[in-house]
């Protein structure tokens, strides 16, 4: 089977919430009601349901008559409600139905032999139809198998240490970083606690108590005591819950280094890294474009032995297309090795004769 078909089944598979009562109108006389035991085929000895293959159908064509109806009669000539000229396009959707049951069959087997992951049976099971029940299922296994996925992914990047050690030479001062906390000061914050002691100050005032609160607690640092129980006490942000602990490295411009969507002011980072050891702490009040700020150092990392696991996550990072690549591939592979039996026959596609061969 081509790829593209794989890439198509996969992403039905991935992305398919909505169920269907109804059976296939190519497979199953619609006066009969659903029979859920009827096996229709098997991959690798699994059995394949009957409703398995018809949830994909029916999705699928609900879907496109439901959203894309009147474009399918526009571009491709295809009247769903005549059956003649859908013979071609329910074809295709009966081969697709079939591939997705068996892509289905052997992600719950990759989870099993690979991962050793299954679903804990869950209530949900009991009370809805068998093939919502799938799409559910589907979604949940996919969800616990996609962080190995994403590893493999990330590993498949091979990037040895010299190549993360050249990229880090490029440009060493986006790499060596610091950890600090913090206990940050604010003129609003001035201003809230004026107002409910029913007292008036301006910006100007504020920002002026703010600077003398930062010198009184960079006094009390001196004089003994604790950083965090003063975060806890004067700071004006989260951070007052954890000790003025932030959880970022990040380098001398304020850039993020384990999280390179988050940075700092770099009024910030330049006071951060006027700390030159560990438990060190600012003698003046660093101001931001946020407030004042007293600073701890709580880590340094400097050099590439120190920071190269963060040069390596960021050279093998993946995205969400990168792992659906690797997946897919991974499943054509399987498919290709699998001992794939169907026992019933398609109503309107016809195999290409190399399949038949």
């Amino acid at each position: 089977m081509k790829k593209w078909l794989v890439c198509l089944c996969l992403l039905m598979l991935i992305t398919l919430a909505a169920a269907c009562d109804s059976q296939s109108p190519a497979t199953q006389p619609s006066a009969t009601a659903p029979n859920w035991t009827e096996v229709v085929g098997s991959v690798n000895g699994a059995d394949v349901y009957r409703y398995e293959y018809d949830y994909y159908f029916n999705t699928y064509f609900n879907e496109y008559f439901g959203n894309y109806y009147d474009s399918l009669i526009l571009y491709e000539d295809v009247d769903l409600l005549d059956e003649e000229s859908s013979r071609d396009f329910l074809g295709n959707l009966e081969n697709f139905a079939w591939n997705s049951s068996i892509q289905a069959s052997l992600i719950r087997q990759m989870a099993a032999a690979e991962y050793d992951l299954s679903l804990e049976p869950i209530y949900y099971e009991e009370i809805l139809l068998p093939d919502t029940a799938l799409s559910l299922n589907t979604n949940r296994l996919w969800a616990l198998i996609y962080p190995f996925l994403e590893e493999e992914t990330r590993a498949a990047k091979g990037v040895s240490d010299e190549e993360a050690e050249d990229y880090y030479n490029g440009d060493p001062s986006a790499w060596d970083c610091r950890k600090v906390a913090h206990i940050i000061v604010t003129a609003q914050q001035l201003m809230e606690e004026a107002a409910e002691n029913e007292e008036g100050m301006d910006y100007d005032e504020a920002e002026a108590a703010a600077r003398a609160r930062a010198e009184d607690i960079i006094a009390k640092l001196a004089a003994g005591e604790d950083f965090a129980d003063l975060a806890a006490r004067y700071g004006a942000d989260g951070t007052a819950q954890t000790g003025g602990e932030m959880d970022l490295y990040f380098n001398v411009y304020g850039g993020g280094i384990n999280d390179p969507e988050s940075g700092f002011d770099q009024d910030f980072a330049a006071g951060a890294f006027s700390l030159n050891n560990v438990g060190d702490t600012s003698k003046e009040p660093v101001e931001s474009a946020f407030g004042f700020h007293i600073i701890k150092l709580l880590d340094k990392r400097e050099g590439f032995a120190q920071v190269k696991e963060f040069v390596l996550d960021t050279l093998q990072f993946v995205d969400s297309y990168e792992v659906n690549e690797y997946f897919s591939q991974k499943m054509q592979d399987m498919e290709d090795a699998a001992d794939v039996q169907r026992n019933f026959e398609f109503r309107y596609y016809v195999e290409p004769e190399d399949e038949l061969e």
